[in-house]
């Protein structure tokens, strides 16, 4: 006989997410959710996502690994929660936790000990989860008319836990690259009957500092500290809505990154760990988002990097791209 059950639960379930968006209609307020925070009240979101990427190309060096390494698969299962409270209809500050839970594959290239003597690759699997560098910000509207709003955000980036628990070969895939980051935002948002376009610029800057990913064993008791020095990170993003009676809405969100490789510093010295200073990423993020209530809403969504930057990326797979499949909750609240 066939199996009739998971049939009609999807078909239950996609009734009520209907019919839940079709009360929500009538009475959904003016709003952007996820371009800009609320003008009154609060919003808590808490979006789940699976990142993953696999490396193969090894012509530039990465910083977890000291021995040659010649395939890294890396996956991650984050969880982002993030709270935007108004202070005034035009000043709203913002704090985010990332949680993540990650692992990677890791093979060891050949080594050769010897004209006729070479140990065979290794594999390895590293894991790793906690705090994601937490983020706190503050946005202010310095115009905010019904058709254009131009908004302006101060924020900072907070280092995490960087330590791959050994100096030598690396036993966990720690969840943050250690770097903190000040950053500034500009952005614009303007609305027509069909929905809404918000492009945005994004700068920050990384003053570098000691990483314990960097510290390395030279001898018997002797170590080698590593930092990283000072580099840039910039970020463009149109974010295009469209949207049906405020209850369903498609958004496109392309993005260009460029993300400055950090110089390695000794002795108050900085090197260039690789030829290139900058790497360059297109990332387009497509969103699908229903109001399940006044106040309650869900968005699905799916991530590329389009130019693959993690195969040139030394902090690659402490970094892990936004690449994969994610779900967001929301409430707004008074």
């Amino acid at each position: 006989m066939p199996k009739t059950g998971p049939l009609v639960l999807r078909t239950c379930v996609a009734g009520a997410i209907f019919l839940s968006a079709q009360r929500a209609q009538a009475e959904a307020p003016r709003g952007e959710v996820g371009l800009l925070p609320p003008r009154t009240g609060y919003r808590l979101s808490l979006e789940i996502r699976e990142n993953f990427a696999t490396r193969t190309d090894f012509s530039r060096p990465l910083f977890l690994f000291q021995q040659p390494v010649d395939h890294v698969s890396a996956r991650e299962l984050s969880f982002e929660a993030e709270l935007w409270l108004a202070l005034t209809p035009r000043l709203a500050l913002g704090v985010r936790l990332p949680y993540s839970v990650r692992d990677a594959g890791v093979r060891f290239a050949p080594v050769e000990v010897s004209h006729d003597a070479r140990l065979p690759p290794e594999w390895r699997e590293l894991e790793g989860h906690g705090l994601t560098d937490p983020t706190l910000s503050a946005l202010y509207r310095v115009v905010d008319g019904d058709h254009l709003t131009l908004a302006a955000t101060l924020g900072v980036v907070l280092p995490h836990d960087d330590n791959p628990g050994s100096s030598t070969v690396p036993v966990r895939l720690p969840p943050s690259t250690g770097q903190g980051e000040g950053f500034a935002e500009g952005t614009a948002v303007a609305r027509f009957s069909g929905g809404a376009v918000a492009l945005s610029y994004r700068a920050g800057y990384r003053p570098g500092g000691a990483t314990t990913y960097l510290v390395r064993r030279v001898g018997p008791g002797a170590f080698a500290s590593g930092a990283l020095g000072r580099h840039t990170r910039q970020r463009a993003r149109l974010d295009l809505r469209f949207y049906s009676d405020r209850t369903f809405w498609l958004r496109f969100i392309p993005e260009w990154r460029l993300e400055g490789i950090p110089p390695i510093v000794d002795h108050g010295k900085e090197y260039a760990f690789q030829r290139e200073r900058f790497e360059h990423e297109l990332g387009l993020d497509v969103r699908f988002g229903a109001r399940l209530s006044r106040k309650l809403g869900v968005e699905l969504s799916y991530a590329l990097s389009l130019l693959e930057s993690w195969q040139r990326d030394p902090f690659f797979p402490i970094a892990i791209p936004r690449r994969g499949f994610g779900i967001a909750w929301w409430y707004s609240g008074s």
